[in-house]
């Protein structure tokens, strides 16, 4: 289809097969197929379908990132601008050898994917390791058994870390004071209880 948008057949089976298997799977907000100008082609909703998304300097951002290698990229969690609900924003490009010929958009429920994970027999485990600029990087993973899928997170371990370091850097230093107040009341006590047997020797 993506070969030949215009081919009205064509387009109709990709308007069904993409409906089909949004109601399937029942996670996302909105699916669809586009031409790499991105100019949609079919979609869960049907006025969304003919429309342009991007232009100009944004388009060729898009087009230079997301488009350049047939790759999956997740933009995150956000807000969706026309349903209000926050949902993870992923593209798919479509190559036909080294040429891209399309992509495939996906905005998915954010809450659904959740309850997905929470409900999958889950184990858990981390490593770490050094990127290509020798920061150390941690990352969580959960291998999914019911689904053959890991999920993964990967953050600067400075960063994890950051918050426990603060933690100890404020524990240290309070009990540094706590320790000198110990040590000064120490100190005036034996003082005190010094000059008083001096002042005891001299009565005798």
């Amino acid at each position: 289809m993506l070969k030949n948008p215009q081919n009205p057949a064509l387009l109709q089976e990709a308007q069904r097969y993409t409906e089909d298997f949004a109601a399937i799977k029942g996670i996302f907000e909105g699916l669809y197929i586009a031409t790499p100008d991105t100019y949609v082609l079919t979609h869960t909703s049907q006025g969304a379908i003919g429309i342009t998304t991007r232009s100009g300097d944004s388009l060729e951002e898009f087009q230079n990132t997301i488009l350049a290698e047939p790759e999956l990229t997740n933009l995150g969690i956000m807000k969706s601008p026309g349903t209000g609900s926050m949902i993870l924003s992923m593209y798919y490009p479509i190559f036909d050898g080294r040429t891209c010929i399309g992509f495939v958009g996906a905005g998915v429920y954010a809450s659904h994917l959740t309850d997905e994970l929470l409900g999958l027999n889950t184990q858990a485990g981390t490593y770490s390791y050094q990127d290509e600029n020798g920061v150390e990087q941690l990352v969580v993973y959960k291998y999914l058994k019911d689904r053959g899928w890991i999920f993964m997170v990967r953050e600067d371990a400075a960063e994890v870390y950051r918050p426990v370091t603060t933690v100890r850097l404020v524990v240290g230093v309070v009990c540094a004071a706590i320790a000198g107040g110990i040590i000064l009341v120490v100190l005036l006590i034996l003082r005190r209880e010094g000059r008083e047997l001096m002042v005891g020797g001299t009565g005798h």
